[in-house]
């Protein structure tokens, strides 16, 4: 199934900025709900870092800390204020010089605590990646990496992967799937243009994730040296031999199903709930047990 052609990818940096309390700041622009990271598009011919400089001045009327800036990686999600399109955000955790105040189309700012149970409304990008990982840094005990694998990368091992990351408070959970990549089911392609019916992504946005931004992702031997824990739940003919060969691969018997309706989405995500809370609990036991060096 090929993209959706009206679907716009949004290329954006955005900045993760941090206090000493380790609160993370974020902006709402007038007119809209959603509180997100500052930042915004490149202009033409602009570094990553001189367009931060000018949308830190331009949103918060400060400036950028050039030698805090550091890079946390690429990151898409569905964009909050254009409904259906896609950002995909280089995003770098910075310093500010002076003291944000909100300048031009920003209606407010705010410090939130990356821990808060209760937030306001937050962009998905926000929400979903730059949260994640702020935890991941207060966790520096928790860097047990799992890959999780099925067929096509676009229904169980996405789900799983999310569900690795909610409950570890991390961006340690990874996907891939056998078959992705094949002519007839090429990789990268979006799971909100691939998956037949919406009941998947409102279980998952249920519960707080945000998955109609990933994109499918071909497994390849490469990839195995960088996992503490593989979970494979693709079925045969699609299990290639070097996952046979793989010592320690864990095998999940999970249904991989013709047809999605809410119930069956709900079946599964119940399934898969229960499996990824007794893995997440069996590293935790390894960890507290593994002697200190």
């Amino acid at each position: 199934m090929s993209p959706n052609p009206s679907r716009r990818l949004i290329p954006i940096v955005a900045a993760v900025v941090s206090n000493d309390r380790g609160e993370t700041l974020l902006v709402r622009k007038r007119g809209t709900s959603a509180f997100m990271q500052p930042g915004g598009k490149r202009a033409a011919g602009e570094t990553d870092l001189e367009a931060l400089g000018r949308e830190i001045e331009e949103e918060l009327g400060c400036s950028l800390d050039t030698q805090s800036v550091r890079p946390l990686g690429r990151f898409r999600a569905m964009a909050a204020n254009e409904p259906g399109d896609i950002v995909e955000a280089d995003l770098y955790g910075v310093y500010l010089v002076g003291a944000p105040a909100p300048q031009g189309e920003i209606a407010d700012i705010l410090w939130l605590d990356p821990a808060a149970h209760e937030t306001p409304p937050l962009a998905p990008l926000t929400a979903w990646c730059v949260l994640p990982l702020l935890r991941q840094a207060d966790r520096p005990a928790w860097r047990h990496r799992a890959l999780f694998i099925c067929k096509g990368n676009w229904f169980r091992s996405q789900m799983a992967a999310a569900i690795y990351n909610r409950l570890t408070g991390s961006t340690c959970g990874e996907s891939a799937g056998t078959y992705a990549g094949a002519p007839d089911e090429p990789e990268g392609q979006l799971l909100v243009d691939l998956f037949p019916t919406p009941h998947f992504f409102e279980a998952m946005e249920r519960r707080g994730m945000h998955v109609r931004a990933n994109a499918t992702r071909g497994l390849r031997p490469d990839m195995l040296a960088g996992f503490d824990t593989i979970v494979c739940m693709a079925e045969e003919p699609n299990v290639p031999d070097f996952i046979r060969a793989t010592p320690g691969v864990i095998w999940w018997d999970v249904e991989n199903p013709k047809v999605v309706d809410e119930a069956k989405a709900e079946e599964i995500y119940a399934q898969m709930d229960d499996l990824v809370r007794a893995l997440v609990a069996e590293v935790d036991v390894r960890a507290h047990s593994t002697p200190r060096a």
